[in-house]
């Protein structure tokens, strides 16, 4: 759960195989916003500031169910990388196309055996 105006520091793990999206859940004193209009994109690189690399995996999010309930779904459809150790940020843009960084922190794949 994020708190919108805040960089949450938030650690991040998935296999190699997880394709699931993931939900945020934007609140303001303990109430959902209405996240109407808003966007998300996570964004997944080799270093922690990004600094002269190319991203190893982008992803967009749009509003999730109903918007007063503050919940933006980050599509992981295309999710494709290599087991690693990876950072991430999670960018929130509101209806009026500002934008904050709202979550950071280490984005950790581990490897998976696919079922046939």
């Amino acid at each position: 759960m994020a708190t919108y105006g805040k960089i949450i520091e938030c650690d991040i793990e998935r296999s190699t195989l997880d394709t699931d999206d993931i939900i945020l859940k934007l609140k303001k004193s303990g109430e959902p916003i209405d996240v109407t209009g808003w966007t998300a994109n996570l964004t997944v690189n080799l270093t922690k500031d990004g600094e002269g690399q190319v991203n190893a995996f982008e992803a967009d999010g749009v509003v999730f169910g109903t918007p007063a309930n503050g919940q933006i779904a980050i599509d992981m459809t295309l999710f494709n990388m290599a087991k690693g150790k990876y950072y991430h940020d999670i960018r929130v843009i509101d209806a009026s196309g500002k934008g904050r960084e709202s979550l950071a922190g280490k984005f950790t794949v581990t490897q998976r055996i696919a079922k046939a």
